[in-house]
């Protein structure tokens, strides 16, 4: 099964925002479940996590962008650089029994503009 979320052109702006995977939603300051979690109807491995900015980082700005599952983070986590617009973590994985709920945190040091939709492969 692939899971797609929609950015919805969300900015982060050196701060940490919370998103729900799926949805197009301005971020929360905290992670709520009712907003920023969708809740899994099976089980499977969560893998493949892909997001896309809309703009290169400037030189010495970083971010991240982590998976969350039940509130905690896991290790499903990309680190934004200078350079790229695509970004993916293919290497860490976990798995998901159905009624978990899985988000996404965003921390940033600059004004990041998400322009794509992210991508979770859950197999």
């Amino acid at each position: 099964m692939m899971l797609t979320g929609l950015s919805n052109n969300s900015t982060v702006n050196n701060t940490t925002q919370y998103f729900p995977f799926t949805g197009a939603i301005a971020g929360s300051a905290t992670d709520v479940t009712a907003s920023t979690r969708i809740m899994m109807s099976r089980s499977g491995t969560v893998l493949n996590f892909i997001v896309r900015i809309s703009a290169a980082l400037a030189a010495g700005k970083t971010g991240t962008v982590t998976v969350f599952k039940n509130g905690i983070a896991t290790t499903v986590a990309i680190t934004l650089s200078v350079g790229p617009l695509i970004f993916s973590d293919n290497t860490h994985s976990f798995i998901l029994v159905a009624g978990d709920e899985i988000g996404v945190q965003v921390v940033t040091t600059e004004n990041v503009k998400f322009s794509g939709p992210q991508i979770l492969l859950i197999d």
